[in-house]
């Protein structure tokens, strides 16, 4: 799902695509000024992040990062339509998804906090060399990491235990 996503990306943009490890002017000038704000984009870019990563980089961490998310979230809702329910596997999916808008607009001290735990606000790894009123919000790339694929191996583990006593009804839900 994210490569397709990535891929459908850079298709549409394939003719004016400069293949090159540099970020380029435009960017930059959109990162220092307010020329986006000019055109009514609501695209944000964070320049310090171009100090910390080149582009490939960059994109090849947010497809590692947005894989393990997906993952995490299919997994988590696998686990919770296993041991309590399907309607309450998706309500913890959306309860994920949701959580990202609290983060994104409470205090900076707080949202610090917060966002060690809401692993859906960690899609937006552009901001990770920003900080916000001193803050820097996001964690450690290397937390993410760690805690998404422990994350993984814990509910998987749960879900194979599940699975070896459990009996399943297969049925056609569909009609």
């Amino acid at each position: 799902m994210v490569l397709i996503t990535i891929a459908c990306t850079i298709l549409v943009l394939l003719p004016k695509v400069e293949w090159s490890n540099e970020w380029g002017k435009l960017l930059r000038t959109a990162a220092t000024t307010n020329a986006l704000s000019e055109y009514q984009s609501s695209v944000l870019i964070y320049y310090d992040i171009f100090s910390e990563y080149t582009p490939i980089e960059l994109i090849l961490l947010e497809i590692l990062l947005c894989t393990l998310i997906c993952t995490f979230v299919g997994v988590l809702m696998f686990l919770f339509s296993l041991y309590i329910n399907k309607i309450i596997a998706v309500a913890g999916g959306l309860a994920l998804a949701i959580a990202l808008f609290p983060v994104l607009n409470m205090h900076p001290l707080i949202c610090y906090k917060l966002a060690r735990f809401v692993p859906t606000v960690w899609a937006e790894l552009a901001r990770i060399a920003t900080v916000d009123h001193t803050y820097y919000w996001l964690p450690s790339l290397s937390y993410m990491v760690v805690f998404l694929l422990v994350g993984i191996t814990i509910m998987t583990g749960l879900i194979m235990h599940k699975i070896r006593y459990m009996q399943f009804n297969w049925e056609n839900e569909d009609i």
